[in-house]
């Protein structure tokens, strides 16, 4: 029992294993500690640095968003951009990272846009016209990061808004004024767009597009765009007054608020060069059908007799983006002559793909001395009025041509038409042109019957008016009539070969080697005939208003 107890009391006393254990715990000590002192100040540390670069990241993805949308509205071909909207730490092995904070892009509220004061000839502009637009925003969320950068997308400029009350900056002017402020490009936005994550992918899609601009005047005009900028920075970019700053432009009324508004004023008496676009980043109307407008010089022309007058419009919608593929009806209010194509008194035609349709008229002998007016309409367009600047009232939807044609256009002296009331018997009127229809491309065959009982050798020729391809097509100009050259809207010839339409008969004459492919026209035809009455040799003329067609 004593030598248990001896035993029992020696193994108590030993102390050799207390050593490794004390170190071992010693060791797990320290490792906890440097791993707290990694986990609460070097991981913060590098994840905030990540926040940092992710911010800068931003930046540059919301300008290339920004371009994104700008290029949708001029290339009419939809862009897409991504925006890392999260913040994604590194992957640690045995260290913890806090949750990934995720940023949120979305489209505000829509906001008014307004246009007062201009003008141009289709009085459109003359009507102030409103739109609406959304401000693109990037709010970001950070864990670390504490001084956060929020990115707006306004009137085709990147805004960075700083926390701590620092006023905003502009990240990229864009361009909604050139440097001298005589070019104005307003880029709408629409379409609801919110999203939250780690990557945020959206498409700008074209709803209204146009690299063209409308040239307008200004009496007083003005220009009021949705804003976050504070009023120092539109000064800044304006200029206070005329001469500083973006020349030709002025700030004239600045709200704040959330967003605010700008006033930019238009220097009276200016021509500004004016685009309108609109991109969706949803789903958005389509934009609506608005006005006809001329693009010829004058819708007064003066026109002689039998020359051909070309007309051309074009339709645009409500961002004055010309617009294809609608439909334009033609009438002729007064005159006598009748449209090539269609040889009556309408015609239809579709816009081009440049948003352009064409007629073609001349007047007729009976227009000689009075006003042809013929009136335009595009179908669907606004149908109501606005006050053009000389104060006349005009419908938007509707163009209106007057053509001044002389009293004396039709008596040139190479014009043989004018020997029509020469005190001979008119036996000339017994012979009429039946037919006229196009032979191939660059050919047309002319019939003509005489019901009289007198023999008539056709002498001397003369042509006006027009054949070709319509409506987007040329003119003839020459071609070849009974084996003579002659010019179409030219002088009279004698006929090198004359052709005779005997007494109750008919004759097929063609006007050959036409200079340009034909498919319609309107031709007025002046001929000179000989005939024989009692055994004199007398002339007569006749002139013939012909309707080509194929």
């Amino acid at each position: 029992m004593n030598s248990l107890k001896q035993q029992l009391k020696r193994l108590m006393d030993d102390e050799r294993a207390v050593s490794p254990v004390v170190g071992f715990v010693l060791i797990f000590a320290l490792i906890m500690i440097v791993f707290t002192l990694y986990q609460s100040s070097v991981v913060p540390a590098q994840n905030e640095e990540v926040e940092f670069k992710h911010s800068q990241t931003v930046e540059g993805e919301m300008s290339r968003l920004n371009d994104a949308i700008q290029q949708a509205g001029t290339s009419g071909v939809p862009q897409s951009a991504t925006v890392t909207t999260g913040v994604q730490y590194p992957d640690r092995a045995l260290a913890i990272n806090p949750g990934s904070p995720a940023g949120s892009l979305s489209t505000g509220d829509p906001q008014t846009v307004t246009v007062s004061g201009l003008s141009d000839g289709s009085g459109y502009w003359s009507t102030n016209p409103t739109f609406e637009t959304r401000i693109i925003g990037y709010q970001p969320s950070y864990n670390l990061l504490q001084q956060r950068t929020e990115y707006t997308l306004e009137n085709g400029m990147l805004i960075k808004d700083f926390e701590n009350d620092n006023p905003p900056t502009l990240g990229s002017e864009g361009g909604l004024l050139s440097d001298d402020g005589k070019r104005i490009n307003l880029l709408l936005v629409a379409g609801e767009y919110q999203k939250s994550g780690v990557t945020t992918s959206l498409t700008a899609r074209p709803v209204s597009t146009s690299t063209e601009y409308v040239r307008v005047g200004s009496d007083g005009g003005e220009i009021s765009v949705p804003t976050t900028l504070p009023r120092d920075t539109w000064t800044e970019i304006l200029g206070d007054g005329f001469g500083a700053g973006t020349p030709n432009v002025k700030l004239n009324g600045y709200s704040g608020g959330d967003p605010g508004s700008v006033k930019i004023g238009l220097k009276s008496g200016e021509s500004y060069a004016l685009r309108a676009a609109e991109v969706t980043l949803g789903s958005s109307d389509e934009p609506e059908l608005k006005y006809l407008k001329s693009e010829d010089s004058t819708t007064e022309p003066t026109v002689d007799v039998g020359t051909p007058e070309t007309l051309t419009v074009s339709a645009h919608d409500e961002f004055g983006t010309f617009a294809a593929g609608e439909t334009v009806e033609a009438k002729i209010v007064s005159g006598s002559g009748t449209f090539a194509g269609s040889g009556s008194d309408t015609a239809t035609a579709s816009t081009d793909d440049g948003g352009r349709a064409t007629f073609n008229y001349a007047p007729g002998p009976a227009d000689a001395g009075s006003t042809v007016e013929i009136e335009l309409t595009l179908v669907g367009g606004d149908t109501g009025t606005a006050t053009l600047p000389d104060g006349t009232s005009k419908q938007l939807n509707t163009v209106t041509y007057e053509f001044d044609v002389p009293a004396d256009s039709d008596t040139d002296p190479d014009d043989i038409g004018s020997d029509i009331d020469n005190g001979f018997a008119l036996t000339a009127s017994t012979v009429t042109v039946e037919n006229a229809r196009t032979v191939g491309n660059n050919a047309v065959e002319f019939v003509f019957e005489n019901s009289g009982s007198v023999d008539m050798k056709a002498t001397r020729v003369q042509f006006n008016g027009y054949v070709g391809k319509f409506p987007n097509g040329k003119f003839a100009t020459e071609g070849r009539f009974a084996g003579t050259d002659v010019d179409l809207n030219g002088k009279a010839e004698t006929l090198s070969s004359p052709f005779s339409v005997s007494a109750g008969s008919t004759t097929s004459v063609t006007l050959s080697n036409l200079n340009e492919k034909t498919d319609n026209g309107l031709l007025i035809i002046s001929v000179q005939y000989e005939y024989t009455d009692g055994g004199e040799t007398k002339t007569d003329t006749a002139t013939y208003s012909v309707t080509v067609s194929k």
